[in-house]
């Protein structure tokens, strides 16, 4: 995975949703999907960059170790807020 993408829950994301929905594009999907949102060229070049650059990547491995992370990280308790610290609600 590119180092810019593991950043906590946004690399399960791009595991779950994002890869499964631009790998399924073909070559003239992924272009009109590019300009209706009117991607800028740094846009286009990190997508190239991660699907592109990284023909060794074991997705198979990578989608595993998002769900670890996944499973480890939802069942941390969730913190109050600071308002509802301090009033104690």
């Amino acid at each position: 995975m590119a180092p810019h993408v593991r950043q906590g829950v946004a690399e399960p994301w791009f595991d779950r949703e994002w890869r499964p929905f631009w790998t399924s594009l073909t070559p003239i999907q992924r272009d009109l999907y590019l300009d209706g949102w009117q991607a800028s060229p740094e846009w286009r070049e990190a997508i190239a960059f991660v699907f592109e650059s990284f023909s060794e990547l074991d997705v198979d491995q990578d989608a595993k170790e998002s769900e670890e992370y996944l499973r480890a990280n939802s069942s941390h308790p969730k913190r109050c807020s600071l308002l509802n610290r301090l009033f104690k609600r």
